[in-house]
């Protein structure tokens, strides 16, 4: 499989439009990816840490984020 070599603008701009969006909640995308992965259930930090490819501390700051 090949991958594209150039610039594809409408994907940037829906992350743009999501980022945006999720703003409106005071959500960043990392935060908004703790709240999926827990939606899917229980999960400790280091699980969590591992489905999110972060270290552990940064679990901790993200959810102490949401709360």
């Amino acid at each position: 499989m090949t991958r594209p070599t150039h610039y594809d603008p409408s994907i940037a701009g829906l992350a743009r439009i999501v980022e945006v969006s999720l703003e409106t909640l005071d959500l960043t995308i990392q935060k908004y990816r703790v709240l999926v992965h827990l939606g899917r259930g229980p999960a400790s930090p280091t699980d969590l840490a591992e489905r999110l490819a972060v270290r552990p501390p940064t679990v901790t700051r993200l959810v102490d984020g949401l709360v």
